[in-house]
């Protein structure tokens, strides 16, 4: 429980040294939206690199069941 409120925590520092720019200590609208941009942003990166994980597993796959047949 500690644990967890001291990493929310840390998060949220880190998260207003980054994102708040007119350093007033708060996340106003605009610095709300470049935080989530971000986060969508990195989202979007590790579906793909799970696509393309799975893709090329799945390459394989085929490629060992070709060699069987």
């Amino acid at each position: 429980e500690l644990r967890y409120g001291a990493e929310k925590s840390r998060r949220r520092e880190a998260n207003l040294a980054k994102y708040d720019a007119n350093k007033d200590g708060k996340l106003d609208d605009t610095e709300k939206a470049a935080m989530k941009a971000d986060q969508d942003a990195a989202e979007d990166a590790r579906k793909a690199e799970r696509d393309a994980k799975k893709a090329e597993s799945e390459a394989k796959q085929t490629g060992r069941d070709k060699e069987k047949n």
